[in-house]
């Protein structure tokens, strides 16, 4: 099926900037654009369902205890790393 669509001016000139450092076409580049956020909506999607899912389960942490695992993996690559 094809489709029409208005892009300003702009825009269409960063899209032909990405896909000629692609060696691509204007379409093939805005098609996989296009492929790429529909994946990254499903695995988004599928992600908070998971995370409600999880919270309606009792499988959550408080946000102390967070915020204390947070302080204590900074410590942690801090000393790894040296800073």
């Amino acid at each position: 099926m094809s489709q029409t669509i208005s892009i300003d001016n702009a825009t269409l000139a960063s899209l032909d900037a990405a896909a000629s450092l692609r060696n691509m076409t204007r379409e093939d580049t805005l098609r996989e654009a296009v492929d790429r956020l529909a994946e990254y909506d499903a695995w988004f999607r599928a992600k908070v369902e998971g995370g409600e899912r999880a919270y309606r389960e009792g499988r959550f942490i408080s946000q102390e205890e967070s915020t204390q695992r947070a302080q204590q993996r900074r410590f942690r690559l801090m000393q790894k790393f040296g800073q």
